[in-house]
């Protein structure tokens, strides 16, 4: 039997920009088209969010506080090499590592920063493994433990709260954490809370209603907890962008080969379908995750819009797949009883339910 072992990144190792990896490693090129490398856009750019600081009397961006900047409330997770200081004014500093690619000199050394996330959010500071490339000064996620493995994730896909006392996942010095890093050990030195707060969970505390919880959905299942296979987030997702296919999956949304690489008993879907819900709608209508991953949280832009059922009413559809894969029923606390537009998208209602159920006597 052989077992793989990751390599770790010495402490004193540094930021050295995704350029510099790409240089040797042009076959990942692809990294460089996904959205995690191109979710913050300078503006001017289609950038997300400018609504959160637009003015419409002003029709101007403004400053938000200090202690709500972009700086102190997000870099953390999108930035590389991510650094923060606090000025004797109060306000915060973010930096990032260099990088000739990068989208935007903030530090005015003439040189752009890198304010996406690169190849080191993942595999830890390359200054040690550029200049030896064969030693073991590098982290590989593929040959970690599953569990440290999806912490590299789970980190930003959660929400903890860091010591700064928001989403930010850092340490006492403002540092995020170094990939390879155990579970506990980020939820100790990393985090001043167990997770997301009540309000960012449906009323049955389960299903993720605020966005970027997919961490805190995916660690309370059998796909993480079991005596047989513990899955990782690569196990569906290539963060390398490899895959053609939409939010870096290994498979389309709608295809079942995804889950029946593991689930290999579960082929016959009209057979699983009728067995589970009674349900008879042609198999080639529906997918895995027509039931199995509802949208039930939603991003920060929103889609600010439901789907009207057959009752004429609007049920509300959120736009981040739940990735808890239960299949969430009518009876649920945070949809029986409750007004449509508020209760919790589950599948009964969903796109595909509402074509053929009556929900308006939920």
């Amino acid at each position: 039997m052989t077992v793989k072992v990751s390599g770790n990144t010495p402490t004193d190792a540094s930021y050295v920009g995704t350029t510099k990896c790409l240089k040797c490693r042009e076959e990942q090129e692809h990294f460089t088209q996904t959205l995690h490398r191109l979710g913050i856009r300078v503006i001017g750019d289609d950038s997300k969010h400018q609504d959160w600081l637009f003015k419409e009397e002003s029709k101007k961006l403004t400053d938000p506080p200090a202690k709500k900047s972009f700086e102190r409330e997000c870099a953390a997770c999108h930035y590389a090499g991510f650094t923060l200081t606090e000025t004797p004014e109060g306000k915060f500093i973010a930096g990032s590592v260099n990088d000739k690619n990068g989208e935007l000199d903030i530090d005015g050394d003439g040189i752009p920063n890198e304010l996406n996330m690169g190849c080191e959010t993942c595999h830890g500071p390359g200054s040690a493994h550029a200049e030896d490339e064969a030693s073991v000064s590098i982290v590989n996620p593929g040959k970690l433990a599953s569990e440290r493995a999806s912490t590299i994730c789970v980190q930003c896909h959660s929400r903890p709260q860091g010591h700064l006392g928001n989403d930010s996942p850092v340490d006492v010095a403002n540092r995020m954490m170094s990939p390879g890093t155990s579970g506990n050990t980020f939820l100790t030195q990393f985090t001043s809370r167990e997770d997301a707060a009540e309000k960012d969970f449906w009323p049955d505390g389960i299903h993720s209603k605020a966005h970027h919880q997919q961490g805190s959905d995916f660690i309370k299942t059998s796909k993480y907890r079991n005596d047989r296979h513990l899955v990782a987030c690569y196990d569906c997702h290539d963060p390398h962008g490899e895959a053609e296919f939409a939010h870096q999956r290994t498979a389309a949304l709608d295809s079942t080969k995804a889950c029946n690489q593991c689930h290999e008993k579960q082929t016959d879907m009209k057979k699983h379908v009728k067995e589970t819900t009674k349900c008879t709608v042609a198999p080639d209508k529906i997918a895995c995750t027509s039931c199995h991953n509802t949208k039930t949280m939603q991003t920060g832009a929103g889609m600010g819009k439901g789907l009207v059922g057959r009752d004429g009413k609007n049920y509300w559809m959120n736009d981040i797949t739940s990735h808890l894969y239960d299949v969430p029923r009518k009876d649920n606390v945070g949809v029986k009883g409750v007004e449509p537009g508020k209760a919790m998208p589950i599948p009964y209602t969903n796109a595909c339910g509402a074509a053929c159920h009556d929900a308006s006597k939920l």
